[in-house]
């Protein structure tokens, strides 16, 4: 369907009436004839709501959380990781610790 006739679909379904909004805010872009593009910031900043409107998923409730303590390149590199709740507490006990392969 070519996005100019997004228009007319925009009426009946609320997930494309927010897609031509977004793209008339310069929030999103059309690419090419028959699509809307979103940079990954926007999609991850969708609303509870308009994730809904446009038929997407629901948004885990999980974040990933990933830091390091040397630089890659140093032998006491480690990968540290938690899964954090929207409150920002852990999910499980102490952080898993992952040293640097081998050399």
């Amino acid at each position: 369907m070519a996005l100019q006739d997004w228009i007319a679909l925009a009426q009946g379904h609320a997930g494309a009436a927010l897609l031509l909004s977004l793209v008339d805010s310069g929030e999103a872009d059309a690419a090419g004839d028959d699509a809307v593009r979103l940079t990954h910031g926007r999609t991850a900043a969708l609303s509870q709501a308009e994730a809904r409107r446009l038929e997407l998923p629901p948004s885990c409730a999980l974040t990933l959380f990933l830091s390091h303590d040397a630089p890659l390149s140093e032998p006491t590199f480690r990968l540290d990781l938690d899964w954090l709740r929207t409150d920002g507490q852990r999910l499980f006990g102490p952080a898993p610790r992952y040293p640097a392969p081998e050399r």
